[in-house]
């Protein structure tokens, strides 16, 4: 699953590199002003195992909101690289061409 304004963008840089076998089945626009109800429908009826959060810095209130809700669903979290700032004890760094993501 992606969460992100710029959805487009970031499924194409992921889509570039299907070695990766990222399987992208859900896209949320941060836009939506159902995110965190839409976010908890579809992890559960999906199974969702992994959240890519690509948010701009700017966003830093909302990402932090994301990350701790997603972190309460035991779900696995990608951040993109530069959202690095807004979390402490990362486990590792997953790089895709392109799209570096750090990974909790």
């Amino acid at each position: 699953m992606v969460v992100s304004k710029k959805t487009n963008e970031i499924l194409e840089t992921i889509e570039n590199f299907p070695f990766l076998n990222y399987d992208i089945n859900s896209v949320l626009n941060t836009e939506d002003e159902n995110l965190f109800i839409t976010l908890e429908q579809y992890l559960v009826e999906n199974e969702i195992e992994e959240v890519i959060v690509a948010l701009d810095q700017s966003e830093e209130e909302l990402i932090e909101r994301l990350y701790q809700f997603l972190i309460e669903k035991k779900v696995n979290i990608s951040l993109r690289s530069d959202l690095y700032k807004f979390v402490s004890g990362l486990a590792k760094i997953n790089s895709v061409p392109g799209l570096p993501l750090i990974s909790t």
